[in-house]
């Protein structure tokens, strides 16, 4: 089941062409890998000598694919290398391999243009019409030159293989060149509503900061300020999906980061913060959450855990069995009461208990030397 979901996720993550070049590319090596052992069980030396030329081509030729992720080295020099084996064991097994040849065009119309295939099935047909016509006068006992039958089977292969290449262009190319566009503008479309989403909710927050501005009750200023730095954690999960494009999973630490940077700053505390990960990237959902969380977090550290100093801040994300640990502790220099601080009826605090609920987290916090909290949060998919 694990080997099956981790197929789908390769398939779904990657192009067509990368999809057939890599299946191409492991066919190939696989055949003339068993092409050359069976000829050396059969004494046939001089196929030997050809499977094991044109596999360790295609070997190199892997190798530098893989290496440069070149399509377009890949395809072509496959294809090469392919079409050359053909002719090769078509001459050497005195032009009986029909299969071989008739087959080749068949990944011309996988990997290339319907154009493109044209062109090179005319070609690779004409090499093996030359071939014939050179071999027949020179070989008049050679079965697969002269037996009639023999010949119109290897025309019809060659038909059929050519109108299975131009209805895969009509059919299934064609419907993938509908869903690709349609998967641009729709990508397109949802950057937009991620830009719009954030405009709007930094004209939410600017309106907030307004009536900040405005207020003489300190309460009631710094509710204020509360609700704008969880919007603004809100509007920078949007922001970040608008500028990288991916709207699959994005990188914690620099999310966490603007986040932190918008709460020392709206609290004119020059407090170190310090956030470490492996490079994390997690969901959307995940990621909102984990934002919230960080805010009502550090404007804990700010109000309750400082005195009349910003001290540090460490967060760090870290992988365990079928979960992410997100730490976080601060190096708060006043004893804070856990019990008044985990029965708090304030927002913040309710706030952070939705979030942890809302993932099936487990959160574990201590105050013996500043605010510290472990959350464990199950590995999602």
């Amino acid at each position: 089941m694990k080997l099956y979901k981790k197929l789908q996720t390769v398939i779904q993550s990657n192009d067509k062409r990368v999809l057939f070049l890599w299946s191409f590319y492991i066919g190939f090596l696989f055949e003339m890998s068993v092409a050359a052992t069976l000829d050396t069980l059969t004494g046939n030396r001089v196929d030997v000598y050809i499977d094991l030329s044109f596999l360790v081509l295609t070997a190199i030729s892997f190798a530098i694919y893989y290496r440069t992720r070149s399509v377009k080295w890949g395809t072509y020099s496959l294809t090469l290398l392919a079409t050359l084996t053909t002719y090769a064991l078509f001459i050497s097994s005195h032009y009986t391999t029909t299969i071989f040849y008739t087959i080749v065009p068949l990944g011309y119309f996988l990997l290339f243009s319907l154009r493109e295939s044209f062109v090179y099935t005319f070609i690779h047909y004409g090499i093996v019409i030359g071939i014939y016509w050179y071999a027949r006068p020179l070989h008049p006992d050679a079965f697969g030159l002269h037996d009639i039958f023999y010949l119109e089977t290897a025309f019809t292969g060659a038909l059929m293989i050519v109108i299975i290449g131009v209805a895969y262009h009509l059919t299934i190319e064609n419907s993938f060149v509908r869903l690709n566009e349609s998967n641009r503008r729709n990508a397109i479309l949802l950057q937009e509503i991620h830009h719009r989403v954030k405009n709007n909710l930094n004209i939410i927050s600017s309106l907030l900061g307004l009536q900040q501005l405005e207020q003489t009750d300190p309460a009631v200023h710094e509710m204020l300020r509360k609700n704008r730095l969880r919007i603004n954690s809100i509007a920078t999960v949007h922001e970040i999906l608008y500028r990288q494009g991916n709207f699959g999973e994005i990188d914690l630490h620099d999310y966490l980061h603007e986040i932190a940077q918008q709460v020392i700053g709206m609290y004119d505390c020059d407090a170190q913060i310090t956030i470490s990960n492996e490079h994390i990237t997690w969901p959307f959902a995940y990621v909102l959450k984990l934002g919230i969380i960080t805010n009502e977090l550090i404007i804990n550290s700010i109000k309750h855990a400082f005195h009349d100093h910003c001290g540090q801040i460490e967060i760090t994300l870290e992988r365990a069995e079928g979960a992410m640990v997100y730490r976080y502790r601060d190096s708060g220099n006043v004893p804070v009461d856990a019990a008044i601080l985990s029965s708090s009826e304030g927002l913040g605090h309710h706030l952070l208990t939705i979030m942890v609920e809302e993932m099936d987290a487990i959160m574990h916090m201590t105050t013996e030397r500043g605010l510290a909290y472990a959350i464990t949060i199950p590995q999602h998919g």
